[in-house]
């Protein structure tokens, strides 16, 4: 199964005509299930910044009447939305990185999208510190009340 979910995602990531490794894990557990997990680290000019790199990541979970191709499929699919973003944060990092942003006003991001975990986190920072965010579009910016 895991070697037909990782044929999946290097097929839909082999345009990119970039080095693609995906190394299957197996685990014993009491219940079917799993997932994979992509990222993609990103370089200027051949060199990856080592103190600063940029890493999008994706992920599937194998689920009830999906394929091990569609699981592949899906993870690379939805790395391949974020690489096409050209944004250097992914919607997991964004979510994570709003208690830092109501730490600094006047700091700003954008991502691909925000996320439904965004906004809580924004209205939960908003409780606890006395900052506003402005949302606009894929664009967040924190600003002192």
């Amino acid at each position: 199964m895991g070697e037909r979910i990782k044929a999946a995602a290097e097929s839909t990531l082999k345009r990119f005509n970039v080095p693609i490794s995906i190394r299957v894990e197996y685990a014993h557990s009491l219940g079917l299930g799993g997932e994979i997990v992509l990222w993609g680290i990103f370089s200027s000019g051949g060199k990856v910044d080592a103190d600063n790199p940029i890493v999008l990541g994706s992920d599937a979970l194998i689920e009830r009447n999906k394929t091990s191709e569609q699981v592949g499929k899906e993870a690379a699919e939805k790395l391949v939305k974020e690489i096409e973003a050209e944004k250097v944060v992914d919607e997991h990092l964004l979510d994570q990185l709003i208690p830092f942003m109501g730490l600094l006003p006047g700091s700003e991001i954008s991502a691909k999208e925000v996320s439904s975990h965004a906004q809580t986190n924004i209205h939960v920072v908003e409780q606890f510190l006395p900052v506003k965010f402005k949302v606009i579009g894929n664009k967040i910016r924190v600003e002192q009340r």
